[in-house]
Order: structure tokens, then sequence, then C-alpha cells
């Protein structure tokens, strides 16, 4: 009786003020990084909580491809504010009725298993065109135009599956099948990205915010944490039972609201033990919320102002603020619960044994654990190579190695060398979480996230020129390949008759070579690609237009257009490839093209140059243009 009379110890308003006050000292000291982990739950669906438009404040819609609960009680807005989730769906149909745009989606479905194709497409297009009528300057984040919308709008309003479908009846005769066979491969697709990425990286967030609870510094690279130590399938499948409770009970529409509480510490639990079942998980939550699912409701209530004064902002404080404010409330809010369940010896508490996670330690003992550190600068001094006058100034601020491939090695080895040394060191500082103290850690988990390096590498001429001439080529694939989606024809498009968009390739060398400084600081690296990306793109459309007198691109109409020649949501998509290339695709790229052969390496560099310099000054003199291509609004209507 006594351990649970503890259990049920309130949240006092001393309490609650202590743990605010705490979560914004967090918030200050590892603002960008938490924007950055909010922003991106909240693109992929994990947040429930952004409200972008005016109209989705007082209806069920939502300007993303997730579905967010909106009960008119105060119960229901909490469930759905919170939970971010699937699992509201039925809360949301039993409250206020399925939205038009379900409404609309599921009519798209039901035309395709009939065979209707013709009849779905005609659904999906009334559909997708109340999303583009209404006016783009009420939206945050728009749905009218541009590649995003386009893409949320194709799964809202049912397009995707009518696409497909239109695909595979070429390959069947039957339209009914193509429709079914339509539906279940894009379904099994979304299916595989929320169980594989969005459940996964509610564990993320929730480690993220526990480390930088406790911690100065947090590395960027935590968020792959589940990767490094071997548990992303089982924090995956662990999410995917919650997800499933959850949704059973939802039926009931209180015993979701109810269960919602019951599991409130399942991903912090994984944050912490990713190796634990989803039934242990969602066992030992049960058994710590036990006697404070109410108490915890009442203290999701005390953020009811900040959502009300969010909405007035149409969801913009919501992304800058409230929500890392929130998670950041909720972390500490974890801790207590974690320590008073310690206290009260709840069964099952014992999985739970990364106290560095919430607590630091003395230097001293962590040197124990990190005394190489000495030995391994010691050697990386002698194994460096010293360099002077271009050769210094070309690595060092631009990454363009001169010089042969073993010395090349050499160096960029002792560099990633060096680079986790200093990483470890703000661990034996009691800076930064001491990875080596985590129970499941090992020595692969060691060597994988030393490797993790190598995007500090530099690269040799030949590297840049190949890497050039593939992204400019995925590039020119991806923009024709969405107009050959969207319009059913081919269109080449970009200035140059080559299968190639010198902006891309362009864009990721830049940023390759220009941020090469800020490799070791991706925020940094992420805003400094789009103030470089946005005077790329702008000085080349400023350009075009100045001697041709023509635009190939016009963003007017898009949210946070500079003169229609630059966009927020073309920034943005740049500085991510432009992120992707220099921490994944650009090392990788180089591995593969240091095994080429130089004797063909060089020879074909060299041809592409050269055909890549002809189709420069053709294109010059007789640029590629005409319908889709700077004339790409009067061939929709022609089309039309």
């Amino acid at each position: 009786m006594e351990n649970k009379k503890k259990a049920k110890t309130p949240y006092t308003k001393a309490r609650r003020k202590e743990w605010k006050k705490k979560a914004k000292h967090v918030l200050r000291a590892h603002y960008v990084l938490l924007i950055m982990v909010s922003l991106l739950a909240g693109f992929i669906g994990v947040e429930g909580g952004y409200n972008f438009t005016k109209n989705d404040l007082s209806s069920a819609k939502t300007v993303t491809v997730t579905n967010e609960v909106k009960a008119k009680s105060v119960a229901g807005e909490i469930y759905g504010q919170y939970t971010g989730n699937k699992t509201g769906k039925n809360v949301a149909k039993a409250v206020q009725g399925l939205n038009s745009g379900e409404a609309e989606q599921s009519a798209v479905i039901e035309a395709l298993l009939n065979g209707d194709i013709i009849g779905g497409m005609k659904i999906a297009q009334q559909q997708e065109k109340e999303y583009t009528s209404q006016p783009v300057t009420k939206d945050i984040v728009g749905r009218q135009k541009g590649i995003l919308a386009g893409i949320a709008n194709s799964f809202s309003s049912g397009a995707i599956f009518v696409k497909m479908a239109s695909g595979l009846q070429s390959l069947v005769s039957s339209k009914r099948l193509a429709g079914g066979f339509a539906i279940l491969i894009v379904l099994l697709i979304y299916f595989l990205i929320w169980f594989f990425l969005i459940n996964p990286y509610r564990v993320i967030q929730a480690r993220i915010y526990l480390e930088a609870r406790t911690y100065e510094v947090v590395p960027i690279g935590h968020m792959l944490f589940l990767r490094t130590i071997r548990k992303w399938n089982t924090a995956a499948k662990a999410m995917f039972r919650t997800w499933l409770y959850q949704a059973l009970w939802a039926f009931t529409i209180i015993g979701g609201i109810i269960k919602y509480y019951s599991y409130w510490c399942v991903p912090y639990i994984l944050a912490e033990n990713p190796g634990m079942t989803g039934k242990e998980a969602i066992l030992l939550s049960r058994k710590m919320m036990d006697g404070r699912k109410w108490e915890t409701f009442k203290y999701d209530c005390t953020f009811l102002g900040w959502m009300m004064l969010s909405a007035l902002t149409f969801g913009l404080l919501n992304v800058l603020f409230v929500t890392p404010y929130k998670r950041s409330t909720d972390a500490q809010l974890y801790a207590y619960i974690r320590e008073e369940s310690q206290k009260n010896k709840v069964e099952g508490i014992g999985q739970l044994k990364d106290i560095f996670l919430f607590e630091k330690t003395d230097p001293e003992v962590l040197e124990i654990k990190y005394s190489d550190i000495l030995y391994r600068k010691k050697m990386a001094e002698q194994a460096e190579i010293k360099l002077h006058g271009v050769r210094y100034f070309c690595t060092k601020y631009l990454g363009l190695w001169i010089g042969s491939r073993e010395e090349q090695l050499l160096y960029d080895a002792v560099d990633v060398e060096e680079a986790n040394i200093a990483r470890a060191e703000l661990c034996a500082q009691a800076k930064a979480y001491p990875e080596r103290y985590n129970p499941l850690w090992s020595e692969a988990a060691e060597k994988h996230l030393s490797d993790k390096g190598s995007y500090l590498k530099s690269y040799s001429i030949w590297s840049l020129i190949t890497m050039f001439a593939l992204f400019a080529f995925v590039g020119w694939s991806w923009e024709v390949g969405i107009h050959l989606v969207q319009d059913g024809v081919f269109i080449n498009r970009g200035v140059q008759h080559g299968p190639w968009l010198p902006i891309y390739g362009f864009g990721a060398i830049a940023i390759l070579m220009l941020l090469n400084r800020f490799r070791k600081n991706p925020a940094g690296l992420a805003c400094a690609s789009i103030v470089l990306c946005g005077f790329l793109e702008y000085f080349t459309s400023y350009f075009l237009e100045l001697t041709k007198g023509i635009r190939w691109w016009d963003y007017t109409g898009y949210f946070l257009n500079l003169n229609g020649r630059i966009c927020a949501e073309g920034l943005v998509v740049f500085a991510l490839a432009g992120m992707a290339a220099v921490y994944l695709l650009a090392p990788g790229l180089d591995r593969w093209i240091q095994k080429i052969n130089v004797k063909i390496l060089i020879p074909f560099c060299l041809i592409f140059v050269m055909v890549f310099t002809a189709d420069t000054i053709y294109s010059h003199y007789y640029p590629n243009m005409g319908e889709g291509i700077t004339d790409y609004s009067s061939y929709q209507e022609a089309e039309q």
C-alpha cells in the first residue's frame, strides 16, 4: 500500500514549474538541434501537433499525409495533439466523422477495385483541384504549388493509386486487377516507410531529448544510435506492437485515451534499452504509469494555452517553440517517473540500466573507459602528413586533394581519427553521453561509429568530375521523371540539350568544396547550404533571364519566394540533398570511384568535360526551349 501511495504522488504546480524551467534551459542550449529533430518529426508524420493552415484549426484535414485527430472534447484534443499517430483515426471518426479528403480517397479506392480507373481519376482530380484552388498566402506549408505539395495532394486525394493503376493496366488485361495491385503496392510502400522510419523515429526523438537534458553536447550522429547498436528492427517491432495495442483500444474511444497514457513511457524505455521487446516495454510502461495517468493528462492540459497561442500563428510558433519545449518537458517528466519507479521498486525496472543517460559522473571514472585517448592522439600526430601552400589551402578549405592516392588515404585516415578523438574527449569530460558505458555497446558499435567520420575525407579532381556528372544526371532524371509521371510525356528539362542539369551537379560539388569547413557541424552545414544554394539558384535565374530574356523556372506563388527565382521549399530540398551528398552519397561514391582503374577513369572524365563544354557553348546560342521547359504553364493548359 505504501508503494501504491507513492506511485500516486501528484505532479504539484511547483514540480511542473521546475520541469518547464529546466526544459527551457535545455531548449536554449540545444535550440538548433531540437528544432531540426522536431521539424523532421513533423515532416515525416511523427508529430501530430502541427497545424499549419488556418482551415486545419477547425477541421480534421491536415497539410501532411498523416491522419490527425481533432476531437472536440478536451480529452480528444490532448490525445490527438500528442499521440501523433493514426490510432486516433477511430476517435476522430467517432467525434467528427470522416473528413472530405478521407471520403474522396475511399471513393477512389472503391472505383479502382471496381475496375473504373477513369472514374477514380476524375474523383482524385476534383479533390486535387480543391487543394490547389485555395489561396497560397494562407498557408505556412502550402498545398497549392511545388513538389512536396504535389506529393501530399497525390496521397490525400488518392491520385497516387490512380497513377499506379494506369501504369499496371498496360501489364495486365483486367482494370480491376490493375487497380487492386496499385492499391496494394502503394499501401505496402507506405507501410514499410511507416514501420521502418516513422515508428523508430519516435524512439530516436526520445533519445535525443534525454541526452540533451543531461549533456551540453549531443552529436547529431546519435540520431542513428539504433543502427549503431544494431537494434533498429527491434525498436521498429516494439513500436509497431505498441501502435497495434493502441489501435485496438482506440475503438473504445475512452479506452484508447487511457491506454495512450498507459503506454506513454514506451518510446523513452526503448530509447534507454532498445533491446527490450514490445511486450516487455509495454508491460513496464503500464507499471510505471500506474496511478500517474490522470496526473499526466492534467500535465498535458497545462500546455493548452501554448496550443491556442500557436493557433494564432497558423502553427508557426508550434514549429519554432511549442513542440520542442513540450518534448523537452516530457523528458523531464519521464526522468522523474523513472526515478520514482526505481524508488518504489516497480517490477521490471531493473531492465533500465543506462544510468549515464540521466546523470553525469566524475570525469576520473570516465577516464578509465577512455584511457586510450592520449595514445591515439600521439599516434595520429606521428602519422599526420604536413601540407603547405596550395596543397594545404585546397585540402583544408576546399576538400580537394592534390597528390597520390596512397597519401590521400593516409591523410584522410588521420583526419577521421582526430575527429573521433575529439568526440571521445567530449565523452571523457562528461560533456557528451559516454557511449562506451552504454550496456548495449560493443567493439563493433565503436568501429561503426568511428567509420562515420569518412565524410571528412578529401576528394580528387577525378572523383569530383565523376560525381558532378552523376549528380547532374540524377537531377535531370528526377525532373524528367516528375513530368513523365504527372503529365505522361517526356520533357527534356533544362537549358542544355544533354541528359544533365548542371545546377544539381554544381550545387552538390559547391557544398562539398566551398562548405568543407562546415562538415563537422551538420546544423551549420544545413544553414550554409541554404544560403549557398539560394545564391546559386537566384544568380543562375537572373543570369539566364538577363542574357536570354526568358525564365526557365518561376516560383511565383510559392511560400516564401524571392522574386519568383528561389523559394523556401526548393532551398530546403537543396539543403537536405546537399547534406545527403556530404554525409552519405559522396563518401560512398568516392570509394566506388577509387576502385576504377585510372586508365578508364581519367579518359571518361576528359570526354565528359569536352562533351559538357560543347553542349554548354551550343546551348548558349541555341538553348533548350519550348512547352514544358520555358513555357510549362501554357503546356499544362494545352494538355487540359
